[in-house]
C-alpha cells in the first residue's frame, strides 16, 4: 500500500488482519478518490479480486462496483 494512502486512511499495520477494517478503508477510498476498484483492493491489502468482492459484499450487501457507482456524484 502506498504511504500516502496509508496516511489518508490512518490505519496501523495491525488493523490489516481484520477484513471489516480493510473494507471500511476501501469504502473511504472509493468515496474520496478516483482510484479504480482494483487499485483500491490492492491498496487495502487484498491480492485476489474475488476475495475482495466476496468480503466487500458480505459487509456492505453490494459489490464494490455498485458501491463506487452510488458513491460517485453524477
Amino acid at each position: 500500500m502506498k504511504t500516502s494512502t496509508k496516511r489518508a486512511v490512518r490505519v496501523d499495520h495491525i488493523d490489516w488482519r481484520h477484513p471489516g477494517v480493510r473494507i471500511s478503508n476501501a469504502m473511504y477510498l472509493m468515496q474520496t478518490t478516483d482510484l479504480s476498484v482494483t487499485q483500491v483492493a490492492c491498496d487495502v491489502g487484498f491480492v485476489d479480486m474475488l476475495t475482495f468482492e466476496r468480503e466487500f459484499k458480505k459487509y456492505t450487501l453490494m459489490t464494490p462496483k455498485e458501491f463506487k457507482a452510488r458513491s460517485t456524484p453524477d
